[in-house]
């Protein structure tokens, strides 16, 4: 299990990014209660560990989630992008175990 606090979505409050067996989850607190954002099941996969941060430049976070046995067992470090209301997958780097 992972986690990470900051602005997961750009919309200038921070957030919770969690990341469980096989899911990569946000939650905002809403004032009274934490709203929960499923940004990607990661189908036969472990999250290792996320990361929130402005990876490419753009002056837009995105989030990461470092992700063991996924899909035909490939480990791979994945980033996500909020734009227009959802998540969407911008990169996969796939790393091997030594």
């Amino acid at each position: 299990y992972s986690i990470t606090y900051g602005d997961a979505d750009n919309d200038g409050t921070s957030d919770l990014v969690t990341g469980t067996n096989n899911t990569l989850d946000k939650f905002t607190w809403n004032g009274s209660a934490w709203a929960f954002t499923r940004i990607k099941d990661m189908t036969g996969g472990n999250v290792m560990g996320v990361a929130k941060g402005d990876t490419d430049s753009d002056g837009i976070n995105e989030v990461a989630g470092a992700v063991t046995n996924h899909e035909a067992g490939a480990n791979l470090i994945l980033g996500y992008e909020y734009r227009s209301g959802s998540y969407g997958e911008m990169a996969a780097v796939r790393w091997e175990n030594r």
